[in-house]
């Protein structure tokens, strides 16, 4: 009877390095993914204010002064929107804190002069209940206190990063293509910089769309606001002075 020639599993010396130099890559990238996701983004925000920067140097003003120029006024608009909206979000928590019980006795007499929900007369209603809802609720918040302080402090630690990477790269001249010449093989080398500068255009292009219609909305919207703003204003000082103990 004959027998079956036998096999054997042939591994190299060569096959086993690389599979393990690539193991540790995935791993190393893992480790750093929030760096190369603010590189990423770093890219795109370049990208996007490139075109207003060579605006500005048609006008003659110099690339790193533009460049400052921009951030600057970048962080004015998003300090003045923090410094217009923190404000009302703080009044609006303390009055909350402050007339939350005489909200709660006038639920509580709602409940219990109702009974019963409207078109369910079965189902009963507990004041008790309603009210420690949002107690409840709380308590669940506080539960993720910690990680809800990481994924800030996390966010921050990443916007850091993309706005010292953007600067830089903004910063030089053709900073962005000397990083994908770093960063790209040799013969992908052509395609992926005539890619970039295509969707440089694009981005650009888009970018200042993006403005001109938030312009656009903001005008639209202020203007009804500040017209009926007034009066729903007065209504709500009302009745915050309502819940609001003497």
């Amino acid at each position: 009877m004959p027998t079956k020639d036998a096999q054997y599993l042939h591994i190299s010396t060569g096959t086993m390095i690389r599979f393990f130099l690539i193991v540790v890559g995935v791993a190393a990238i893992y480790l750093v993914r929030d760096t190369l996701i603010a590189l990423f983004f770093a890219v795109i925000v370049a990208s996007a204010i490139e075109p207003v920067i060579e605006r500005l140097k048609a006008w003659h003003v110099p690339r790193i002064l533009g460049v400052v120029l921009i951030y600057l006024g970048i962080g004015v608009v998003f300090f003045l929107l923090i410094y217009l909206v923190l404000p009302l979000l703080l009044e609006e928590f303390r009055t909350l804190s402050v007339g939350y019980p005489v909200l709660q006795e006038q639920i509580r007499k709602g409940v219990n002069e109702a009974g019963t929900l409207p078109f369910f007369p079965d189902i009963q209603l507990d004041p008790d209940a309603l009210i420690g809802l949002p107690s409840q609720y709380l308590e669940k918040l506080g539960g993720g206190v910690i990680s809800f302080v990481s994924m800030v402090f996390g966010g921050i630690f990443s916007f850091a990063l993309i706005t010292i990477f953007s600067f830089y790269l903004a910063a030089q001249e053709r900073g962005i293509e000397a990083f994908l010449r770093l960063v790209m093989p040799l013969r992908h080398e052509s395609y992926v910089i005539n890619l970039w500068e295509r969707s440089q255009r694009k981005l650009g292009r888009w970018f200042r769309s993006q403005m001109l219609l938030g312009a656009i909305v903001g005008i639209l919207l202020a203007v009804p606001v500040t017209v009926i703003g007034a009066e729903l204003l007065d209504d709500w000082d009302k009745k915050k002075r309502a819940l609001m103990p003497e």
